[in-house]
């Protein structure tokens, strides 16, 4: 079996970064042979848990093993020695023009979360024998329905929850979680919107909308906090609400349910892939072309498309939780056992170590 190398930022926020930790922790269970290529800084409240550090001594790169390139932008030069494969996930329906042809003459392979972000390099031009379905998982120890809630400064009962970026360019869709909120619950009603963001930046409108006592009552939290202690915001909340227009896996909704929290996500993308509405409330909406300003004014294969879900079924699936939670938490059961079996990091890793035998 050949080692592998993974190359990307281990010790951040991003996303990216908490794929190659996880995936690395799992293959390194396994008996597999990991170095690193680190790209990123170290935060401290990530580099310094126990839980991380046996990745703070990976080696760097060994000769004919296989390069797993996580990176964003996206860089496309081969390695010195060895396979490559890239992970590059890419959600606005084609693909930027710019990267067609160094994708089909490049990496051995290509690597993308969901059957979703598949179809968006089929569509694009991509060899289908150059793409897997390597997925994100759940570390079922960290997130499951027995964790501690974490303590939260709010003396409201019913808790929505927002976890990511509130500055992704509207792809995850909180403004449209922002505007059902407000619209639907009044500020004598009990309830509060939790909303844990990362990575863009703190916003200060949302600081001022915490201090708004005409709003609906916002807990606004952008504090770095440990890795490890994310599960305890999940526990402390009673329903994750993620409408996104579009995401390459949707790593919220699956800790979310993982953890035994009520979920609401759009039907739309990846989240049908792991989930069902068995599992999880759906809002529905439609497919619509966007501006390719929306994407940063990338010139893309065809005109770049997205979901908008419906505000009008966000803002009923909000309100029917709030007034039927046992309900809902019957629904998070299901999806927290489902997850926690079947979505884990482990099987990312045993899907990740076949490609190694190639």
């Amino acid at each position: 079996m050949r080692p592998i190398t993974i190359e990307g930022e281990f010790f951040t926020y991003h996303s990216f970064a908490h794929f190659n930790r996880e995936t690395a922790l799992a293959l390194l269970r396994r008996g597999v042979t990991v170095s690193a290529i680190k790209r990123g800084g170290q935060m401290p409240n990530i580099s310094e848990d126990a839980r991380y550090r046996p990745l703070l001594g990976l080696p760097g790169p060994v000769p004919d093993g296989l390069t797993v390139r996580h990176v964003y932008p996206p860089e496309f030069h081969r390695p010195a020695n060895g396979r490559l494969a890239v992970i590059l996930p890419w959600e606005y329906g084609f693909l930027p023009v710019d990267w067609v042809r160094p994708l089909q003459t490049e990496p051995d392979e290509i690597w993308v979360y969901s059957n979703f972000v598949r179809d968006v390099f089929l569509r694009s031009g991509i060899p289908l024998a150059k793409l897997h379905v390597i997925p994100c998982g759940v570390e079922p120890d960290l997130f499951n329905p027995d964790v501690p809630a974490a303590r939260l400064p709010t003396r409201r009962s019913f808790r929505f929850l927002y976890v990511g970026g509130t500055r992704a360019g509207g792809r995850k869709g909180f403004d449209l979680l922002l505007r059902a909120f407000f619209e639907e619950f009044s500020p004598r009603e009990d309830v509060c919107l939790v909303i844990k963001d990362f990575f863009y930046g703190r916003s200060t409108y949302l600081d001022a909308l915490s201090r708004d006592p005409s709003r609906p009552e916002i807990l606004y939290l952008y504090d770095e906090i440990s890795a490890t202690q994310i599960p305890g915001i999940y526990r402390a909340c009673h329903c994750l609400v993620h409408p996104y227009r579009t995401e390459g896996f949707c790593l919220p909704v699956a800790e979310a349910l993982a953890c035994g929290i009520p979920t609401i996500t759009s039907f739309y993308g990846p989240v049908p892939e792991y989930a069902n509405s068995d599992m999880v409330y759906f809002v529905r909406g439609k497919v619509r072309e966007i501006d390719p300003a929306l994407i940063g004014g990338v010139r893309t294969v065809g005109r770049p498309f997205w979901f908008e879900p419906s505000l009008s079924e966000l803002r009923e699936a909000m309100r029917f939780v709030y007034n039927n939670y046992a309900a809902a938490r019957e629904k998070a059961r299901l999806g927290s056992l489902h997850l926690r079996t079947y979505w884990t990091w482990e099987q990312v890793s045993q899907q990740i170590e076949q490609r190694l035998a190639f």
